[in-house]
């Protein structure tokens, strides 16, 4: 869309439940090239994926990112999701 980006890998985890349902995701960065040390949207991949992908598979990961949103912009704390079991 005429801007330029970086992309990079910034970080992992495993999500899941149980020993034999977890699953390794890596978080990957977008941001301009003018401040490339500024993340603006963020994609989660299977970890170990980000090296193989292709110059269109990024495009496409790029344009399914989420825009890295920080609570204080809102001028509030985030909130936690709570349930009481009984």
């Amino acid at each position: 869309d005429g801007e330029s980006w970086v992309v990079w890998p910034s970080g992992g985890g495993a999500y899941g439940t149980g020993a034999l349902g977890l699953g390794a995701v890596e978080a990957i960065h977008f941001g301009r090239k003018e401040a490339p040390e500024t993340p603006l949207f963020e994609a989660l991949i299977r970890a170990g994926a980000f090296e193989g992908l292709f110059e269109a598979e990024l495009i496409t990961l790029f344009r399914s990112a989420r825009k890295i949103v920080d609570p204080g912009e809102f001028g509030q704390r985030p909130s936690r999701r709570t349930r009481s079991l009984s």
